[in-house]
């Protein structure tokens, strides 16, 4: 199972495609176990706890959380990143675009 992310870089205009080909079973219990953290967040906590999974989940070092807030639209920035966290979990056929 892989994961992948896709976003567009809004200075280049390039869709950059971050993949990871291998995902630990650790990382889909860490996936889980934030799904039910999530339920006692706030929406800032959340968002910030989503954030901060698929940064560490990628280890790509030109992922960053400024790069994610700078580049994912706003009105599926949220979905794009549940999207990635479902992927782990192996949950639906979701493929990093935020789009069902």
């Amino acid at each position: 199972m892989g994961v992948r992310l896709e976003i567009t870089d809004q200075e280049t205009g390039r869709t950059q495609v971050f993949k990871k080909d291998f995902v630990s079973f650790r990382k889909t219990r860490e996936a889980m176990k934030l799904q039910v953290d999530i339920q006692g967040m706030n929406e800032l906590e959340t968002f910030d706890a989503l954030l901060n999974f698929v940064v560490d989940l990628f280890e790509d070092k030109d992922l960053t959380p400024d790069y994610i807030l700078d580049n994912l639209p706003a009105e599926s920035g949220m979905n794009i990143l549940t999207d990635v966290l479902e992927q782990v979990m192996g949950v639906g056929e979701n493929d990093g675009t935020g789009k069902k």
